[in-house]
């Protein structure tokens, strides 16, 4: 075994930097991860409003639709009650 000057081994060095890299590796894997987890839960976030916004207007639309067809229908039966000729009523 040589030792350096401090009394540190040359394979206890290697064991050293080893366990350091490993944990400088798993670090950087855990804050890669995090902020893909981030990232992918902000754009979801965002897809989850668009869908809140989409689900309102969809009943605002059929609201309207709705009101346009009653409209449409009562707009139908004052133009078919001008064009049929008046009842006569009989005099008893």
């Amino acid at each position: 075994m040589r030792y350096k000057e401090n009394g540190i081994s040359l394979s206890l060095l290697k064991k050293i930097l080893f366990v350091i890299s490993i944990v400088f590796l798993l670090s950087f894997v855990k804050i890669y991860i995090s902020s893909q987890i981030y990232y992918t839960s902000k754009i979801v976030n965002d897809m989850q409003q668009d869908v809140t916004v989409l689900r309102a207007e969809k009943k605002m639309l059929e609201h309207n639709i709705e009101a346009l067809r009653f409209k449409t229908e009562v707009v139908d039966v004052e133009i078919k009650s001008s064009l049929e000729p008046p009842l006569k009523v009989k005099a008893d």
